[in-house]
């Protein structure tokens, strides 16, 4: 489930990205600065979370999902102009450790002082997370491309 999840979200990252970059002309800097606030942050936070949950007990991953988050910024910022791309990078390195902080404290909840009764829904809780990510993320971005039409 997780791993489907996973992928649908990276299909709705690249759908969006795809559509951005079709229409790049009628962007300000206003609107440049706000997608890539928008669908930067975002989706290198779910897509961190889901890294974590996918390939959990390294930290390896956690340097990866910022990584990735780092390049989901870059990609998006580099659709405008320069501030975006460093715009997208600062938000993608955040939404990435951000992600990756939520996936881990999900995982193992001892971490931030919860009680040793919540570490027996580990399983329901991943499976709650990942599907409230998903329709965060696939809100976020429809809410970005449906403002290309206004």
């Amino acid at each position: 489930m997780v791993i489907l999840l996973t992928f649908v979200q990276l299909l709705v990252i690249f759908h969006t990205y795809y559509s951005l970059s079709q229409r790049k002309e009628l962007f300000d800097d206003r609107f440049g600065k706000n997608y890539t606030f928008a669908s930067t942050g975002v989706s290198s936070f779910f897509l961190a979370m889901m890294l974590i949950f996918l390939i959990p007990g390294t930290s390896f991953m956690v340097i990866a999902a910022v990584i990735v988050g780092v390049l989901l910024g870059a990609l998006f910022g580099s659709l405008y102009k320069m501030q975006t791309i460093l715009l997208g990078i600062w938000n993608g390195g955040i939404g990435g450790l951000m992600g990756s902080m939520l996936g881990l404290v999900v995982l193992d909840p001892s971490l931030c002082g919860l009680p040793g009764t919540a570490a027996r829904d580990i399983a329901n809780n991943i499976i709650l997370f990942s599907i409230f990510g998903t329709i965060i993320l696939f809100t976020t971005m429809w809410l970005v491309r449906f403002s290309l039409r206004v």
